[in-house]
């Protein structure tokens, strides 16, 4: 799971007020519910000797709709007089939260991340397709289209009867077709290519989305997936349609959670490109190394005892000692441990991943590398370890 968008406030001075509230609006009573909750979050900052015109940014932004349905979640980062990030998430929090501090709060932010999936919907008949993709902001919310691929051929339908010209008719029907999907696949191998989506989803005229998927390049056909039913016309993405599509989502991010975790296992226990333990991965974050980082639990809470760092201007400059900071950076912040971890991962283009109750981490956490070296801490001291917190694996 990848917050890109968390990265452009990455050394940014702070400080920044950081909320994560339940943003359920059923009716016209939902709208006073959110705002009852605010002001509840609003004490906390005001207690938090949060200034008062980012209470009023924040104020001015939470009584705005989001108009998402269902229950929903929404999170606000807000620094240097602006709003930086408002963006709804699918699950509520289960507390609200509001931290005015030198950096932004991330668990909660990247726990909710967790349920998102970077995907196209590519709705195809056999003139050509429409690909849609959630809303940044509100990516649970109605999809956008993206893009419009229209095939250059148009005689596509065939026809029935004999007569003179009915295999001439026929042949040049089929030859559309055929034509159509060529040009709509080799745009998808386009947008894949530079969109780099984790996921693509082929639903419409069955004939039409099998030509198109057997066309496709090798990266995009291995991300795609066929969901029958959807279609370009009005009204074909109803309610049974839409649940299969959250049914192959959930799928995903399953298989995203799975196969990370059986990777980590793996080169944890070759000894290779993977360490656990607080210590170990903060020398990892310290040299950039770290190209997924592993987190206990499902994000819902912060870990407890909570533990404090200590971070720097830059992402790297991350330490247990305030010392060892102030020796790379100009100024040395004490935060919690999960905020500084989570930003140290950001601010290297580290992915992050909730193991939830797949796995036990000593000391709550653990790191997939991207190389190892000589200096690289040596996991196997966990075998001669009498640590009542070894790692130890569950079926998921």
């Amino acid at each position: 799971m990848q917050l890109d968008w968390i990265k452009p406030l990455i050394g940014i001075p702070g400080p920044f007020a950081t909320v994560y509230l339940d943003a359920t609006r059923g009716d016209e009573s939902g709208y006073r519910e959110v705002m009852n909750r605010w002001q509840g979050l609003k004490r906390s900052l005001t207690n938090q000797h949060t200034p008062e015109e980012i209470l009023s940014l924040l104020e001015d932004r939470v009584s705005q709709a989001t108009h998402a349905t269902g229950q929903v979640g929404r999170f606000l980062i807000v620094g240097r007089g602006e709003v930086l990030v408002d963006r709804v998430m699918k699950t509520p929090p289960l507390k609200d939260e509001a931290i005015y501090a030198g950096a932004p709060a991330l668990r909660a932010a990247a726990a909710a991340t967790d349920d998102q999936v970077n995907y196209f919907l590519v709705e195809i008949n056999r003139m050509g397709a429409d690909v849609k993709t959630p809303d940044p902001q509100n990516p649970f919310g109605p999809l956008e289209i993206y893009a419009q691929i229209a095939g250059e051929h148009d005689v596509v339908h065939k026809v029935r009867g004999g007569g003179f010209h009915h295999g001439r008719l026929q042949n040049r029907a089929q030859d559309s077709w055929e034509r159509n999907a060529d040009y709509i696949a080799n745009h998808l191998d386009e947008l894949v290519t530079t969109d780099r989506p984790e996921l693509l989803i082929l639903s419409g005229d069955v004939r039409a989305v099998g030509l198109v998927e057997e066309r496709l390049g090798e990266p995009a056909r291995k991300i795609s997936t066929q969901l029958p039913g959807g279609g370009r016309n009005e009204g074909a993405e109803d309610a049974h349609f839409q649940q299969q599509l959250e049914s192959v989502l959930d799928d995903y991010r399953q298989k995203r959670r799975g196969s990370v975790i059986a990777r980590f296992e793996q080169e944890l226990g070759r000894d290779e490109a993977a360490v656990t333990g607080q210590e170990d991965v903060l020398q990892a974050l310290r040299r950039g190394q770290v190209s997924e980082l592993l987190l206990q639990g499902d994000g819902s809470s912060s870990p407890e005892p909570e533990t404090s760092l200590w971070i720097g201007q830059g992402a790297l400059e991350v330490s247990d000692s305030e010392s060892e900071v102030r020796e790379l950076s100009d100024t040395a912040e004490e935060l919690s441990a999960d905020i500084a971890l989570l930003r140290a991962a950001v601010g290297q283009d580290a992915g992050v991943t909730f193991v939830n109750d797949s796995l036990t981490l000593p000391g709550g956490v653990g790191a997939l590398l991207r190389w190892k070296d000589a200096a690289t801490p040596d996991e196997n001291v966990l075998s001669f370890s009498d640590d009542s917190q070894r790692l130890r694996a569950e079926p998921y």
